[in-house]
């Protein structure tokens, strides 16, 4: 969203009641005051929601692992594996450039509780045919299909309710502490499934995933609405056609997407690299792998933390954020012994983390917002949805080349991705040094 001359805040007493009012320029001792790493979290709709969220996400990763584990067990194909993974993936690349200007049109607390609703019963049905033993490879790609179908609407949906929630000023806090949340998820979820898989069955893990969508969906049901319901019209202004528009006409947005796409489909595929150079590389089995991650989990919640303590962030961090996400990722792929390597994940992990939030953040404040939701699904398709054509990319590079090569070159990618965003928009004048958060300026 372009800056506006008009600020609204929400104001939440003790009560819990909302109340919006108009903060003129001088407020700036407010906004200092407001400090701390958790208080978005004051906020009692983020609140329900970041708590619902952490019982959700955590299922999520649980039923990852078991869904791997399933094909493995049916199959024991990694291609077929990797068809399953690209199941997931392909509708995000797809659909959600498509899906966006449904954000923008209707609640996107309704459309979330929609696809939670959605994601209960693929992991329910997941949990029914697990069960009873009739589970069939290409059964579980179909529900893989249906759940990436479902996510290509809800991710973008939740990157724009998280604004929604807060406001602009807390949009950075409240990011950063999303992938808090994401990565103590990552570590918990493969723990627990890892546990019940052992104790219990596979079965179960998606069961309990079908719990923590009753979880987030009583948090959405909790929530109220928080913001009034938008005047813009609903006819060209909220087309498909007038996004894509807007995105190609507006240099600081054409530029992220491009950015992301470049890191999205060559650097974020560490997850595809990474197990390949702890086993080929580092000779190191499951217990090695999960100790990588695990590590590379505590970084992005370390720098999620440290992201969360600031108040605003620049345009020119994002290239910083880019630039230290790609150094490092380098840093791992040349890193000599597993000890070593450690050390350069938890770095990388909280590089990522950065890079996360403040693409997030800076990307969503540099649009309009009557464009949030169609904007914002491009992000993910730039973003995530681009996991479909770089992991099988960046896989064969790993197979050929060798881990090392393929985490270099991510890392490259990444640094130069950066440097060509940077420089396009000193080009074209857009000033990278100014802070993204909005100015406050007496209401007209």
């Amino acid at each position: 969203m372009s800056i506006q001359s008009i600020v609204v805040i929400e104001l939440r007493g003790i009560d819990n009641r909302n109340v919006t009012q108009p903060i003129a320029s001088n407020s700036r001792s407010m906004l200092a005051a407001d400090r701390g790493a958790f208080r978005s979290l004051r906020i009692r709709n983020f609140r329900l929601y970041f708590f619902g969220q952490i019982c959700s996400i955590t299922g999520n990763n649980a039923q990852t692992i078991a869904i791997g584990w399933l094909i493995l067990q049916l199959t024991g194909s990694g291609t077929m594996l990797g068809l399953v993974t690209a199941a997931q993936f392909l509708p995000l690349l797809v659909l959600s450039p498509l899906l966006g200007s449904l954000i923008d049109r209707f609640s996107k607390r309704y459309i979330l509780m929609i696809t939670q609703l959605l994601g209960f019963l693929v992991a329910t049905t997941l949990w029914v045919i697990t069960a009873a033993g009739r589970a069939s490879a290409w059964e579980v790609c179909a529900l893989a299909l249906v759940l990436g179908a479902v996510n290509a609407i809800d991710n973008p949906t939740r990157q724009t309710l998280i604004r929604e929630m807060v406001g602009s000023k807390l949009l950075l806090n409240a990011a950063a502490l999303n992938n808090v949340l994401m990565g103590v998820a990552r570590i918990a979820g493969p723990g627990i499934a890892g546990v019940v898989i052992a104790v219990w069955g596979i079965p179960h893990c998606f069961f309990l995933n079908a719990v923590s969508f009753l979880v987030i969906l009583a948090a959405l049901a909790m929530m109220t609405n928080s913001r009034r319901p938008s005047s813009v019209s609903r006819s060209n202004s909220r087309s498909l056609r007038s996004g894509f528009r807007y995105a190609a006409s507006t240099p600081d947005v054409r530029w992220g997407l491009i950015l992301m796409a470049l890191v999205g489909t060559f650097t974020y595929e560490f997850w595809v690299t990474l197990p390949i150079l702890v086993k080929d590389v580092f000779g190191q089995g499951s217990s090695g792998y999960a100790a990588i991650m695990m590590v590379m989990s505590v970084g992005s919640v370390a720098g999620g933390l440290l992201l969360a303590a600031r108040l605003s962030v620049r345009r020119a961090q994002l290239g910083r954020a880019t630039m230290a996400f790609g150094v490092t990722t380098i840093a791992v792929g040349i890193s000599p012994t597993i000890e070593i390597s450690f050390v350069t994940v938890l770095l990388m992990g909280g590089a990522y983390s950065a890079f996360v939030a403040v693409s997030s953040s800076t990307f969503q404040l540099s649009i309009d917002e009557q464009f949030q939701g169609r904007v914002m699904a491009l992000w993910t398709s730039a973003f995530v949805g681009s996991t479909a054509i770089g992991g099988p990319i960046m896989g064969w590079i790993a197979q050929y080349y060798g881990a090392r090569s393929a985490l270099v070159s991510g890392g490259l990618v990444a640094i130069a991705a950066a440097w060509l965003a940077s420089s396009s928009m000193h080009t074209q004048g857009i000033k990278t040094d100014s802070r993204t958060t909005p100015s406050y300026q007496a209401s007209r």
